[in-house]
């Protein structure tokens, strides 16, 4: 082959490569180009409570007392009732009489929750430091299955046992008259849905329902989640075809409402659990998501470790004598035969106070420690418009079941109740829908910005969030963490505000300078 020939193979050579990597790179540039990551708004998922600004906002109901109600538990005797109903009780009256012998029991048995509830937590915390200090592997590519033929979609029975699937007009409430102060209550599976149909139902008759999710799908089992849904505050007409979900409170689509999986996950938790996590592989997101669980579940250990200690409480209350004695001033609504106890979950004994009005709402977990007793509430009421002013008076202990039970905070933090005496009432009466602001600057003069501990990464002792920047890209921003509450949230001292969309720091696509979508669906 002569020279000429060679330097024209060459060059052709040359010419073929450099076409063939100009081609992956336009391929890889208009790949960039169609790829694009969800971010999602910080005010939406702050955890404290309201807009991050330190404000705490929920709906309400007006009261027109203070009551006093006794439910007994299945480990409960009562040896003795000293009032019946229609009785004017004063503070410090003796109702009833507990037998102590049960009583006794009781708070053995409490004594025993509690110490199991602290060594499940202890446990989960452990294997939470081990996926911790796993290091991830790498991706690896995965090959499509053949597309096959979709199966025809089960139809979904109307109830598994005697909890529902289905919320439709022909559904029974186990409980309740439809009132505000005794609502329909409906057992529902996890996955259960209420139709359109139903909650114009509940618009027309300005009835009130709470759809419940009790564990093992039992009524008496713990409440896992309970959505309150008042008919006089519904404003516009549902789709009747339209299905809503209990547990989130969002419409869901056919897709989402597929009969419920009853198959036998036991040995992949068995795979999952315990010592076995330190031996296994995961990717980084797949890591992330192992520690987002493990995360929730602590949280979730840690309710009942402190629902277990205040039951334990309440248990002690009954010692020496084991008279329970009235707390308020009023009249007794209900007093049950101690030798036919109810058996319904309804109140054993009732007193109706009556010194004032007063209203009920909700504050995130993450305020407890800033809002006290005696803070001021702003009330707006919801027929007149009118605004009150309430002072709290009681800050409950257990939070409530069902996540934010009456407010529209983030669904991640657990929410208790609070108690606020209306001392100017007038133009307020019992049973009334009220809004409730609780202003944490004006209070205690700080505010809180508190997230996900998932959203932020942390590497080399530098915490980040992903961001979108100015032109809809992602951009790494730089963040100041504070206290980490429950090991799932942490607080955000610098670099991030409630105005800016964040995306989940994990994945392949999720780098700087890639597109964003806008979304308000959070991926919890």
């Amino acid at each position: 082959m002569n020279k000429k020939k060679v330097v024209i193979l060459v060059l052709v050579i040359v010419l073929a490569a450099g076409a063939v990597g100009g081609g992956i790179f336009a391929f890889k540039k208009q790949k960039d180009k169609k790829t694009k990551v969800d971010v999602y708004p910080v005010s939406l998922m702050d955890m404290g409570g309201g807009d991050g600004n330190g404000e705490s906002y929920s709906s309400g109901t007006v009261t027109d007392d203070k009551s006093q109600v006794i439910y007994l538990e299945d480990s409960d005797k009562v040896a003795e009732v000293y009032v019946k109903e229609g009785d004017k009780v004063k503070e410090g009256d003796p109702l009833m009489r507990y037998d102590m012998e049960e009583a006794n029991l009781n708070v053995d048995m409490k004594t025993l929750d509690v110490e199991n509830a602290e060594n499940d937590l202890v446990i989960a915390q452990r294997e939470l430091e081990k996926l911790k200090n796993m290091t991830p592997v790498a991706e690896t590519p995965t090959v499509p299955d053949e597309p096959e033929e979709p199966a025809p979609k089960p139809e979904v029975p109307e109830k598994d046992g005697d909890a529902y699937n289905i919320i439709g007009k022909s559904a029974k409430s186990y409980e309740g008259k439809g009132t505000q102060e005794k609502p329909y209550r409906f057992l529902c599976t996890e996955k259960a849905y209420v139709t359109g149909e139903y909650l114009n139902y509940l618009k027309k008759h300005s009835y009130t329902a709470v759809f419940e999710i009790h564990e093992d799908n039992k009524k008496d089992g713990d409440v896992l989640n309970a959505w309150l849904v008042n008919g006089s505050s519904i404003k516009e007409e549902y789709d009747a075809e339209s299905k809503w979900s209990v547990a989130s409170r969002q419409e869901v689509t056919d897709e989402d409402t597929t009969e419920p999986d009853t198959t036998d996950d036991s040995a992949d938790d068995e795979s999952d659990s315990g010592d076995d996590e330190s031996s296994m592989g995961y990717t980084a997101s797949e890591l992330a998501e192992k520690i987002r669980e493990k995360e929730k579940e602590i949280r979730e250990l840690d309710i009942t470790k402190r629902k277990a200690a205040l039951e334990l409480e309440e248990a002690k209350k009954v010692s020496g004598d084991g008279i329970l004695k009235a707390s308020v001033n009023g009249t007794v609504d209900t007093a049950c035969d101690p030798s036919d106890p109810p058996n319904d979950g309804s109140p054993f004994l009732e007193v109706r106070g009556q010194d004032s009005l007063y209203v009920t709402g909700t504050l995130s977990e993450l305020m407890l420690g800033e809002i006290q007793t005696g803070q001021k509430v702003q009330i707006s009421s919801w027929e007149s418009g009118k605004t009150y002013e309430g002072e709290i008076t009681e800050i409950s202990t257990t939070p409530v079941d069902g996540s934010n039970y009456m407010g529209d905070g983030n669904p991640n933090a657990s929410y208790y109740t609070y108690k606020a005496l209306v001392k100017d009432s007038k133009g307020l009466h019992n049973g009334e829908g009220v809004d409730l602001n609780i202003s944490q600057d004006a209070n205690s003069g700080s505010s809180v910005l508190c997230i996900e501990k998932a959203y932020v990464r942390t590497v080399d002792g530098t915490s980040y969030v992903m961001k979108e920047d100015k032109n809809g890209r992602l951009k790494k921003q730089k963040v100041k963490t504070g206290k980490t509450y429950y090991g799932q949230a942490v607080e955000i001292l610098s670099g991030l505000d409630g105005s800016e969309y964040i995306a989940f720091p994990y994945g392949k696509n999720v780098k700087e300078g890639v597109r964003v979508r806008e979304t308000d669906e959070l991926a919890y």
